[in-house]
């Protein structure tokens, strides 16, 4: 069963200007503690009777952060209430976090992920500050203080046009900061030019030969990229948290009070994100009304790849297409190239009878899966 999502954009207003994001303009509107406090009961009442009491809180923007009280607040309230399972994240830019903020998110248990990425270069490229410059360094003493605390669990790199070319050396960037996972998503509102995709898969295969030099070394983070295909393809599809939550168990309030399926099509929450409106605070918390989901493409229904394949992200869709149940071509294009690079890297590591990968997999079921999905990893241990 999965928990149930609640996801409070807390600000518009954030202290970068990010090239991709989707957001849009950073106006100052923020999210009043008082309607935070009433989504969040809401949220537990709905989780309590729908999902046995497993909640997930995440807290996004903007720049969160910015709202330091808020989300303080609402932390501790969550952790107050009896009776329920209940994770808080925070995804942030991580230049507001300095160690006392980070002793303060390790003591409520509220797991962050800073986004960063790569190199100085490659960042400042996407992710000026809201002056136009650097913001690499404060990112790094965001990053800095987790690390004191116990808390750098995960980076998050954005791939776009301005790192598309360097994607290699700031994934092994990132590594060497040393997180327990690096995750990477797409810009897919970029226009990548036909050369862009040709230097993305180069690097690509790069990144890919180093997971494969680097696993199970110590301190190696984990790569989602790659071990979400390979558990996929074992299981025989996408489990759990793998799949999209949106229209189903995920809610997403704006600071309007509106109701969105995720906080990535929250957007300005003005009339140009109506469509994507699935409700508001005043009604509930539970999703209202429906949303296409999926994917829509006839092309998807013969595709290989389509039980584990992003097309199933409604925020994905949109990005390239406008549409929720509508993936574009980059993100056809870059699904399957990841999906082969994933087998790849599965057949080099239990050719080389990589222990900690065999491990791994079966932690993944792969042992139980059904015959036709061990095709693809011929040489699985049993």
């Amino acid at each position: 069963m999965r928990p149930f999502h609640l996801s409070l954009v807390l600000t518009h207003a954030c202290n970068l200007a990010c090239t991709y994001c989707c957001m849009g303009e950073h106006h100052a509107r923020a999210m009043p503690l008082a309607m935070a406090e009433r989504a969040l009961d809401l949220a537990a009442d709905h989780a309590t009777t729908a999902t046995g009491g497993m909640l997930d809180v995440g807290f996004f923007g903007g720049e969160p952060l910015l709202a330091w009280g808020t989300l303080v607040a609402i932390a501790k309230r969550a952790r107050a209430k009896p009776g329920l399972l209940t994770r808080l994240q925070v995804t942030t830019n991580g230049t507001l976090i300095d160690d006392e903020r980070a002793r303060v998110l390790a003591d409520l248990g509220v797991r962050t992920t800073i986004s960063i990425d790569g190199t100085a270069e490659s960042h400042d490229r996407a992710r000026p500050n809201a002056k136009g410059r650097s913001s690499h360094a404060a990112v790094l003493r965001g990053v800095e203080s987790l690390a004191h605390a116990g808390l750098l669990e995960d980076l998050l790199l954005v791939v776009s046009r301005a790192n598309v070319r360097t994607l290699r050396s700031d994934i092994a960037y990132l590594r060497g900061l040393r997180p327990r996972a690096i995750h990477v998503n797409v810009a897919y509102e970029s226009a990548f030019t036909d050369d862009e995709l040709v230097a993305w898969e180069a690097e690509l295969r790069g990144v890919a030969e180093d997971f494969v030099t680097s696993y199970g070394t110590e301190g190696a983070p984990r790569f989602p990229l790659f071990e979400t295909k390979i558990a996929a393809i074992v299981n025989g599809g996408l489990t759990g948290d793998d799949g999209c939550s949106v229209g189903r168990s995920n809610v997403a309030v704006a600071p309007s009070g509106r109701l969105f399926p995720c906080d990535r099509l929250v957007g300005e929450d003005g009339p140009r994100e109506a469509p994507r409106v699935i409700g508001h605070l005043d009604e509930g918390i539970a999703p209202t009304r429906s949303l296409a989901r999926g994917t829509s493409a006839p092309e998807c229904a013969t595709c290989e790849e389509r039980t584990r394949c992003g097309s199933h992200c409604a925020c994905a869709n949109a990005a390239e297409t406008g549409a929720t149940n509508m993936p574009g071509p980059v993100q056809c294009w870059h699904e399957q190239v990841v999906a082969a690079l994933a087998d790849d890297v599965a057949e080099a590591l239990l050719n080389g009878k990589n222990v900690r990968f065999s491990q791994w997999l079966r932690g993944t079921h792969i042992v139980g899966a059904r015959e036709e999905t061990k095709r693809r990893l011929p040489q699985v241990p049993s």
